[in-house]
């Protein structure tokens, strides 16, 4: 797909913000730059409104300029660039008999069937709440309309270090615990590293949903409060006494209470 022709552009804020649209989609995206020259990467507004793009565009100019004044490169580095450090440094983790093979396998598993192909290259400073409510919903399309229904096969690589393919596995959506787990520690190594300023790190987690899409309910119970009252208030029920034999039950003797 060709770069859009200057004339396919619309300027604003003198020549800081320009926008166009890609064939087939009526969503703006966004080339902004700096008050020195500094171009931000294209970005895809989210909104077929120019009004409120011209505001996306706004806003990611004053986050990149704020980055820029704490000394961060503008828009920060990428998700991929990211992960793939973090990945880098759990190995090296494991070298050092910090963590286990099988775990850092398992988290590289997750981050590079889910999180790596969805943020990609989306620099970790524009990853907001709204996008990540994005890649849940994504995530939770992955195996029935998304890329794993139509993967036939996968590439596993065992401990001896041979490979074969077997048909994907679905994972659960109940068992997203340990995807929100790799998530939240590669923002957290972002923070760390100085790639994101801790101000702007993300809620990683929440209220699931199942599997048909609805948000998963509780199971009724009582809180600890409520269970502590119910045992001080409830009278101790009276337990009868088992009956007593007055002479051998086989000479036909009756029993008393």
């Amino acid at each position: 797909m060709g770069r859009p022709s200057k004339q396919d552009y619309r300027y604003h804020d003198d020549g800081a913000v320009a926008l166009h649209r890609r064939p087939n989609s009526a969503m703006w995206y966004a080339r902004c730059k700096l008050d020195d020259g500094t171009a931000l990467n294209p970005f895809s507004t989210g909104t077929e409104d120019e009004a409120e793009a011209v505001k996306a565009a706004r806003k990611r100019i004053m986050f990149a300029q704020v980055d820029k004044e704490r000394g961060l490169d503008p828009g920060g580095k990428t998700f991929a660039f990211i992960a793939e450090q973090w990945l880098k440094m759990m190995r090296t983790e494991v070298e050092k008999k910090i963590s286990t093979k099988a775990k850092v396998d398992a988290y590289e598993a997750i981050t590079r069937r889910y999180h790596i192909p969805y943020f990609n290259k989306t620099k970790i400073t524009e990853i907001t709440p709204k996008s990540l409510a994005a890649y849940e919903v994504w995530r939770a399309e992955y195996w029935t309309s998304g890329p794993g229904a139509v993967a036939e096969f996968e590439t596993i690589i065992r401990q001896d270090g041979k490979t074969y393919l077997r048909r994907p596995k679905r994972v659960a959506r109940g068992k997203m615990d340990a995807e929100d787990t790799v998530l939240r520690q590669i923002f957290k190594f972002a923070v760390k590293e100085e790639y994101l300023p801790v101000a702007r790190m993300p809620t990683i987690g929440g209220k699931k949903q199942v599997g048909n899409g609805t948000q998963s309910t509780r199971r009724p119970a009582f809180t600890k409060e409520q269970a502590g009252k119910c045992r001080t208030t409830t009278p101790t029920p009276s337990i009868p006494s088992p009956p007593r034999w007055t002479k051998p039950p086989w000479r036909g003797w009756k029993t008393t209470a």
